[in-house]
């Protein structure tokens, strides 16, 4: 049970930190670096997507 609420937790920690450095990246890329950066952090931020997905599916729903 206590590695389900881990998995949780650190689920959660990585979607927060994905969308934090992907909106960091692209602002900044944005005004800069131009659109292949932009493109590379939307590659990431999707693949760590699918990591939290499957974090998600493994730990099963919220504990109460």
């Amino acid at each position: 049970m206590f590695y389900r609420f881990a998995v949780q937790k650190i689920a959660i920690r990585l979607d927060w930190a994905s969308h934090i450095v992907a909106a960091t990246v692209f602002s900044s890329g944005f005004f800069t670096a131009g659109w292949a950066t932009d493109v590379a952090a939307a590659v990431a931020w999707l693949a760590v997507q699918g990591i939290v997905f499957a974090m998600n599916t493994y730990a099963g729903p919220p504990a109460k």
